[in-house]
């Protein structure tokens, strides 16, 4: 049972990182230090080129993501945070990888709005995806409402 609450744990970081650094140049370690752990800090995150509109929005989801994360620690055993690559080359592979071919120029998430949108659908996908495999196999009452909480 544990084992998807700590996949979740882990998505949840992956968007919190992902989103924080976009909008405000920073991640967990400084927001929330004590559920960076101490753990090694994401690859190639930075600050990106977004509009004022999107930065906003973008900086709610990372402090959602941060209330995701502190209640899943209450509940979940804590885990160590992976390594993360949010490089721009990184991404570049991903969508080059959804197309067939090499995109030219290569995609950058950090580029513009437009470009960090499409990225930015990338990651809650995975998670969903996840969540919804997941489900089936969550036992408990304690289990389903970290989930329940998870997806609201």
């Amino acid at each position: 049972m544990w084992t998807y609450c700590n996949l979740l744990r882990i998505l949840s970081t992956w968007k919190g990182i992902f989103f924080l650094w976009s909008a405000l140049g920073y991640g967990l370690d400084k927001v929330a230090p004590e559920l960076a752990t101490g753990d090694p800090p994401p690859i190639g995150a930075k600050k990106a080129n977004l509009d004022y509109f999107t930065r906003s929005i973008i900086t709610e989801f990372g402090y959602e993501e941060v209330g995701h994360l502190r209640v899943l620690k209450s509940t979940v055993d804590g885990i160590p945070r992976p390594l993360m690559d949010l490089s721009a080359t990184n991404f570049a592979k991903i969508f080059d990888e959804a197309f067939g071919y090499a995109l030219v120029p290569p995609f950058d998430p950090y580029r513009d709005s437009l470009s960090y949108m499409l990225a930015s659908c990338v990651i809650p996908y995975m998670g969903l995806v996840g969540y919804v495999g997941a489900n089936p196999l969550l036992n408990g009452y304690r289990a389903k409402r970290v989930y329940q909480i998870q997806n609201q």
